[in-house]
């Protein structure tokens, strides 16, 4: 049954970036191990309008997740990386192309190819913008956990270290060779570690 308190996409899909931060609390209530979002996002009809998708759906369903991952690792959760979904579309197993999940656009459409070109959505500029300020372009301040027990309620939270870098630099490898996102590990754990 649908809770009548939340928004939906236009897909029908709930949206409920609080319940994220909730099951990330009872996780790590449980079970005291690091967690990583593996996959977050929200599919779209994104229309291509005068070479430009403006996607701000996107961006305000991401922006409200992140703030709630922000805020969880205020509450003490130790998150380690969050992958957005995803970094260019892709095929929908429901809906082939004309559902959209990527912060870069693929001009095509179910039976036309077209010329493949890569557009860069609104989100890409934004989440880009995110990710080099270290989370402050959220505009959210979420307090240290180990200051809290501290009783120092100033220092806050430093996102940089599990924001994913969507490897924007390199954008071309992303778009051409099917290259993965990359994470950008915690300062304590080896990247030559992590599969």
């Amino acid at each position: 049954e649908k809770n009548p308190h939340l928004p939906t996409n236009a897909s029908g899909w709930e949206i409920d970036p609080v319940g994220m931060r909730t099951t990330m609390r009872r996780l790590w209530d449980r079970y005291r191990l690091p967690l990583v979002i593996t996959e977050n996002g929200i599919g779209a009809f994104d229309e291509l309008v005068d070479g430009r998708v403006h996607d701000d759906y996107r961006i305000d369903y991401l922006r409200r997740h992140l703030e709630q991952i922000q805020w969880a690792i205020s509450d003490g959760v130790d998150v380690f990386g969050y992958c957005p979904w995803a970094a260019i579309d892709l095929i929908s197993t429901h809906q082939g192309c004309s559902k959209r999940y990527g912060f870069i656009y693929v001009d095509r459409d179910e039976f036309d190819l077209r010329e493949l070109a890569r557009v860069k959505k609104d989100s890409f500029h934004w989440y880009r913008a995110v990710i080099d300020s270290g989370g402050a372009a959220l505009g959210v301040v979420g307090i240290d956990p180990e200051a809290r027990q501290a009783g120092d309620l100033e220092r806050e939270v430093d996102l940089q270290p599990f924001f994913v870098d969507l490897a924007l630099g390199v954008a071309h490898d992303v778009v051409h060779h099917g290259v993965d996102i990359l994470v950008r590990h915690r300062r304590d754990i080896d990247p030559a570690h992590v599969a």
